[in-house]
């Protein structure tokens, strides 16, 4: 095979490991897809310099019958360690706190006992869950607000139910709450925060679901402070209970 057949081979590649690490992308614009992205560790110039290899050999790969471009060995190496970097991304599964260890309330459960958690464990969030383990809101300090403001007494028996109409994540106006699924890369976790922090928005928490979905049963949770510090290059992650509970320490719920 030649060099030029295996660049095609190995562009094709690139495409499908950048599809299975960002579930989003469009397919179109691979090389300034992942520069969007933060990739760490690929260098974006010659990436993007070979997207006109790409489509010379695609479209017009002979003038006046001889080759118009000639690939060397270099260039196929380049692209074999770009996608071996997209095969070991962290994704969200190697850093969420998992279901099993999230604190949450369900309508059923009295305000003063998860005011009661929330001041004993510093948590500043909570998930408040259906009996599918579907997520019907976040109770926070904004919820209480709202509850004195709407003159909703809480006389140790007012459950969450008193306040449903103040859980929804849309009607929290001091953050906002994102969905995104289990099979996400951290690296578009990191874009999501970006984003986030040039439009003003603080992000209160990550719901990962199966597909991202606000009506799939909660799987775990991401907050800003377990992305952070999280590197493309790592080799090996770890969400172990010692970890849980330094992020616990820090107000993350």
């Amino acid at each position: 095979m030649t060099t030029e057949a295996l660049f095609a081979e190995r562009w094709k590649e690139l495409e499908s490991a950048t599809r299975i690490a960002f579930p989003t992308w469009d397919g179109k614009e691979v090389e300034k897809f992942l520069k969007k992205m933060h990739v760490e560790g690929v260098d974006f110039t010659r990436l993007m310099a070979l997207r006109y290899v790409r489509n010379a050999l695609t479209h017009n790969p002979l003038l006046n019958g001889n080759p118009i471009v000639t690939v060397n060995a270099g260039v196929v190496s380049f692209l074999d360690e770009v996608i071996a970097r997209l095969k070991k991304l962290p994704m969200v599964s190697n850093i969420w706190i998992p279901r099993s260890e999230v604190y949450f309330g369900s309508l059923d459960d009295p305000i003063s006992t998860v005011v009661g958690d929330m001041l004993t464990n510093v948590y500043s969030h909570v998930p408040v869950l259906d009996s599918e383990d579907k997520v019907l809101g976040v109770f926070s300090e904004s919820t209480m607000l709202e509850m004195n403001k709407a003159g909703i007494p809480d006389d140790g028996k007012t459950t969450l139910k008193a306040v449903a109409e103040f859980l929804p994540c849309n009607r929290h106006t001091a953050e906002v709450f994102r969905f995104v699924p289990k099979n996400d890369s951290v690296a578009h976790i990191r874009h999501l925060c970006a984003e986030a922090l040039q439009k003003h928005e603080r992000i209160g928490m990550f719901f990962v679901t199966e597909n991202g979905k606000v009506d799939e049963p909660l799987l775990g949770i991401l907050t800003v402070w377990d992305v952070a510090g999280v590197s493309d290059m790592a080799t090996s992650f770890n969400c172990s209970a010692k970890t849980i509970e330094e992020n616990l320490s820090r107000g993350i719920s």
